[in-house]
């Protein structure tokens, strides 16, 4: 008996893991964590997923070879992977390739994760009901972001955002372009609900998916996100594209490719200078700037495009697997066009291509990206074919690889460089399966009365949207979960019979069973209150708590939430009368606001007690362990098989536990734990309380020795408090945990630098200081070849020493990789002047002003004044010649250029001249 009930447990507990990630993962996120959204949802997914493995490793151990498995469907994924463990051992960073960098936490781990949850719903996904619930849990997700965002927009939140969240909302997932792109998979399974919903003649489904529909679009538009909009056109011609095809409506696939294209060209037309459009193009924001190359975020993308192919360049041997996971931000460091610095600044480094195609190439190799785009194709194939598109799969393998070619060859050939070839290849595709679909119009089934064939379409829309969005941004945890699961489902349908309109046979059931439906509703209230719960623990500090002020945004947020989650959920149910609606609406309300009431108070006992920063994260965890056992007792499944008990499984649950929760605990808790006393200390640094902010970040390299980012604030620190000596010391101890960021050499660099400014009654030890700086410059200069800003630092060292004819050379050879760094020339012309070389002086001061440096004119104006004074009077001349270039209109530059022309002839006399101020004039000169 006991047997059994682990095999139960085991298969229900599957479920319950991926319906509660795919809440937690896009709704959670930790305020009191340095990273505060991806880590944080990266350690609670890990968490999730391994209990998920551990579970359907112990049933494999009871139960015959488990068919659903369909390994040969996804033998794709598993090359994906293996590729990957490959590049992982042969990585620049193995360690950082398997386990992750601080920065994002993408290594092999959390890829292993997401293809675990790929093998997981393709095992153990078999009844309508189950694919039910997993469509339902992702629009209730979806929805719980949107309505987020939608209160940010009308600034009402609790959380004071760095960033102007009215503006562009950002919501749960921590920038506006990710929740685009959440928003942006949604939306087509939301479409899914409302189109069967009108073809049911269900009014009330038609009008609550109407307005989700709405929610979710309205706060993808709040994002003003370029390429989620992008992807979302893409997404919504694919959807229409193929539900006029699938549904033989000629008209609405003319009328979809005419509004596609005329969609494009308004696009193009609002995006070219001193077009006719060009007075409407400030009411559609940063919509209006979508292919602006020469400024902003498309130039930025530009310069980083162009550092991917000079990766790729680099090593030909690497271009078969890659660098490994997680390699892209040190390799950015040598590679990154020295204009990058221009417009992002000095000491930013991009850790990703913003294309998809170019980070997978560099880390995953040409098999990567293959293995990759095989996977891709294999979903919109099974998307097309389950939808019921009939035309042979060697058709379509033919479109592919046409698309694949123009891909890759047309960018080279119209720009003559690699740089688009991120770009080329996706859209390639992408427009050669679009085509494939309009040429098949007259080779499909009809699926009139098809709910999964329509599934299929959304399903492969998101995915298709996504592949498109990930050209202009960067995977998260959010996107990258829904994009393998879709792939997963979609896969699984692909193993039933093609619906038509005679048959429809993975439909059994639109609903749940009538016997069920009380813990049915039980499940979603649990879910709804873990949704309520996190956004307890998101939006309620314990200055709300201890000053008894709580602000009436986090009400409103809460209510909206609990309220319309609500009647989402209550409408997926068929009653009779509005009597049974409203009760189970009311249970709904009670259960899950009791559930979100009892985090509540547990949360506020701990805040409102001696505050310990584990014990809030260690509440999260526990709760969702708690919610993730209800739910899995909840959730219907089959009866094991009559198998003869066996002891093995029992023994590997008992042993397996402990091992479970300390894996966990190392790889995951541990890591937030560090990340929330990294937190702790940043507070104390910035109120300048250093020795406990010193406390604070040492407990994070205790707990995380192999983080470097928590060495480097402990230096940080130290350096801030004045003691130098212990600053350089951390660092050093940072370079050997990290060798591969070179920022740990530049600030050995400045900390050697101002430490020299420190010591002013000793010279030597101050130019051993400057020397000591000088040696880290001139190792990062081999490290980061193409960074000026490497080269301006080390001028400013020689120039603290008084080298000025160094730091000339140091100056030019910044000037030599970008020409249009006004500081550097202003720079430039103080060391000429430090040298006496007055020609070069005014040169570099006049392309100063030229960039829009001002104080290069008045240091000028200063300088021409003291030669005068000093009865140099060409030197004036030519210093007021230089001035009267800068601004050819300003009539003081006129007038003091002929005083001084005037007074170069006259002998000098007892009274000053001040030219300078024409209204001052001696009598003579009346």
């Amino acid at each position: 008996m006991f047997h059994r009930l682990i095999i139960l447990s085991t298969t229900r507990l599957i479920e319950a893991g991926w319906l509660i990630s795919l809440i937690i993962v896009p709704v959670f996120f930790n305020q009191y964590s340095n990273r505060v959204f991806e880590a944080d949802k990266i350690y609670l997914l890990r968490s999730i997923t391994l209990l998920m493995l551990l579970s359907y490793f112990i049933r494999a151990l009871a139960t015959p070879k488990d068919p659903a498995l369909l390994a040969r469907r996804a033998g794709l994924v598993g090359a994906f992977g293996l590729i990957y463990l490959i590049s992982s051992f042969l990585s620049i960073a193995p360690y950082y390739a398997f386990w992750g960098y601080y920065l994002r936490e993408e290594g092999l781990y959390t890829l292993a994760s997401y293809l675990i949850i790929f093998y997981l719903v393709m095992a153990d996904l078999r009844k309508s009901e189950q694919i039910e619930r997993l469509i339902t849990i992702v629009i209730l997700a979806g929805l719980a972001v949107s309505i987020y965002g939608i209160f940010q927009h009308f600034n009402v939140d609790v959380v004071g955002w760095a960033s102007g969240v009215k503006e562009r909302v950002t919501t749960t997932l921590g920038g506006p372009i990710f929740a685009g792109a959440y928003l942006m998979m949604v939306i087509p399974l939301a479409l899914y609900r409302l189109i069967h919903a009108v073809r049911q003649n269900d009014i009330p489904n038609s009008i609550i998916y109407t307005v989700v529909t709405i929610a979710l679009t309205m706060c993808l538009l709040f994002t003003q996100s370029r390429g989620p909009f992008i992807g979302l056109i893409v997404g919504l011609s694919f959807f229409t594209i193929l539900y006029a095809v699938t549904q033989k409506i000629r008209w609405l696939l003319g009328s979809t490719i005419a509004v596609a294209i005329l969609t494009v060209v308004f696009f193009i037309l609002l995006n070219i200078p001193k077009s006719p459009l060009a007075s409407i193009k400030s009411h559609f924001g940063r919509l209006g700037d979508v292919v602006e190359t020469q400024s902003g975020s498309g130039k930025v993308r530009l310069l980083i495009w162009q550092g991917a192919v000079d990766i790729l360049k680099d090593k030909p041997l690497r271009l078969f697997f890659g660098y490994g996971l997680e390699s892209l931000f040190p390799l950015y460091h040598r590679h990154t066009p020295s204009e990058f610095a221009r417009f992002e600044g000095p000491v930013v480094i991009p850790d990703h291509s913003h294309n998809d195609t170019f980070d997978v190439l560099i880390t995953g190799g040409i098999f990567g990206l293959l293995a990759y785009l095989a996977i891709i194709a294999m979903a919109v194939y099974y998307g097309f074919r389950y939808a019921g598109i009939i035309r042979p799969a060697n058709t379509f393998i033919l479109y592919s690889i046409a698309g694949l070619l123009a891909g890759i060859f047309l960018p080279i050939l119209i720009s003559g460089e690699l740089t688009f070839l991120g770009i080329g290849i996706p859209f390639g595709l992408i427009t050669s399966w679009g085509i494939y679909l309009v040429t098949t119009s007259k080779n499909q089934l009809s699926t009139a009365n098809a709910k999964w064939g329509l599934l299929s379409i959304a399903l492969c829309s998101a995915v298709l949207a996504h592949f498109a969005e990930l050209q202009f941004g960067i995977g998260v945890t959010s996107t990258r979960l829904l994009f393998w699961v879709f792939t997963a489902l979609i896969t699984v349908l692909a193993c039933r019979p093609v619906p038509t309109a005679q048959t429809d046979k993975p439909i059994t059931k639109t609903a749940e069973p009538a016997d069920r439906s009380v813990s049915s509703l039980s499940l979603y209230a649990l879910l709804g209150g873990l949704i309520i719960s996190l956004f307890i623990f998101e939006l309620l500090k314990k200055k709300h708590i201890l000053t008894g002020q709580v602000p009436t945004p986090f009400y409103y947020i809460l209510a909206g939430i609990w309220l319309f989650v609500g009647v989402v959920v209550i409408l997926r149910y068929r009653f009779q009368s509005f009597a049974h609606y409203f009760n189970y609406y009311l249970l709904y309300l009670g259960i899950s606001g009791f559930c979100g009431l009892v985090f509540y108070l547990l949360h506020t006992n701990i805040l409102t007690g001696q505050t310990s920063l584990p014990s809030l994260l260690n509440l999260v965890y526990i709760w969702v362990a708690l919610l993730l056992a209800v739910l899995a007792g909840l959730i219907p499944a089959e009866k094991p098989l009559n198998l003869k008990p066996r002891v093995l499984p029992v023994i590997t649950l008992l042993l397996s536990i402990p091992v479970y929760l300390i894996f966990i605990y190392q790889t995951n808790l541990k890591e937030a734990y560090a990340d929330m006393f990294c937190r702790e200390g940043d507070n104390f640094e910035k109120a300048n309380r250093y020795d406990e902010a010193l406390s604070s970040y040492q407990r994070a390299v205790t707990i995380s020795p192999q983080t470097d980012y928590y060495y480097a604030a402990l230096a940080r620190t130290y350096k801030a408090k004045g003691d130098y000596q212990n600053a350089v010391k951390t660092l050093a101890e940072t370079r050997t945990v990290n060798p591969l960021n070179p920022f740990h050499i530049s600030n050995l660099g400045k900390f050697h630098t101002e430490w020299a400014n420190t010591i002013k009654d000793n010279p030597v030890q101050r130019n051993e200081r400057f020397d000591t700086a000088l040696k880290y410059y001139q190792e990062l200069a081999r490290v980061t070849p193409l960074n000026p800003q490497v080269y301006r630092d080390t001028a400013d060292v020689y120039i603290q020493k008084g080298d000025y004819q160094n730091a000339i050379v140091q100056y030019l050879y910044a000037l030599k990789l970008d020409s249009q760094l006004g500081e550097i020339y202003y720079q430039l012309g103080n060391a000429y002047r430090q040298t006496n070389q007055m020609a070069e002086m005014i040169e570099a001061y006049e392309k100063a002003f030229q960039l829009n440096i001002k104080p290069a004119r008045n240091q000028l104006s200063k300088l021409g004044e003291e030669y005068f004074n000093a009865e140099q009077y060409q030197e004036s001349i030519r210093i007021n010649y230089a001035l009267l270039r800068m601004e050819p209109k300003n009539y003081q530059h006129h007038h003091n250029l002929s005083m001084k022309n005037s007074t170069r002839w006259m002998k000098p006399s007892n009274t000053v001249v001040r030219p300078w101020n024409w209204r001052r004039r001696t009598r003579r000169q009346r």
